[in-house]
């Protein structure tokens, strides 16, 4: 995975990756507390920095920090903001907002939406308030309290039911496109 870092001086940062890497190691030792993989220019040709005042750097971290990057990274004695890189691609489905097309790291919903009932909550706090129901987590037929409704779609189920109309058309274009 990895962690772009924007507006890194050009004056204060070194010129070659050997150092730059070891440079972004000793920020995210201290600010991250995590060993990062590699570090390189965003524009690895020189040429292309040369009337630039700042540059970006992207950082190869471990799959299991990525829940560890904070906003923002102690580098060369000034916060420089990071964030996560992805991949946008038409059939990822977030678990934040359950839309397609980008990741939970890249999704701009203000809170979570639950892919049961539609409601403004997680699915770990998915439960029905009906106390003969224990507090289910998944959805039950005809349940009057909390009744089912994607939030692709609006129908009757889960987000995550594989045969979501919004679901199936995402791929079919997604399949279209590929082989076009």
């Amino acid at each position: 995975m990895d962690v772009i870092i924007h507006g890194v001086s050009l004056k204060a940062i070194p010129n070659n990756t050997k150092d730059l890497e070891e440079e972004v190691r000793k920020a995210f030792r201290v600010t991250h507390r995590f060993e990062i993989a590699g570090a390189k220019f965003l524009k690895p040709n020189e040429q292309d920095r040369k009337d630039k005042k700042a540059t970006s750097i992207i950082v190869r971290i471990p799959e299991t920090e990525i829940d560890n990057v904070r906003p923002s990274v102690l580098l060369l004695g000034k916060l420089k903001i990071s964030a996560v890189m992805w991949q946008p691609s038409a059939t990822i489905q977030c678990r934040g907002c359950w839309g397609f097309g980008h990741p939970v790291a890249g999704c701009k919903a203000q809170s979570d939406i639950c892919p049961v009932c539609s409601k403004v909550h997680t699915q770990k706090e998915h439960k029905c308030h009906q106390t003969s129901c224990r507090g289910h987590r998944r959805i039950i037929p005809n349940c009057l309290m909390n009744p089912a409704k994607c939030p692709t779609c609006g129908e009757a189920h889960s987000a995550l039911d594989s045969t979501c109309p919004e679901k199936l058309t995402v791929k079919e274009v997604a399949k279209e496109k590929y082989y076009l």
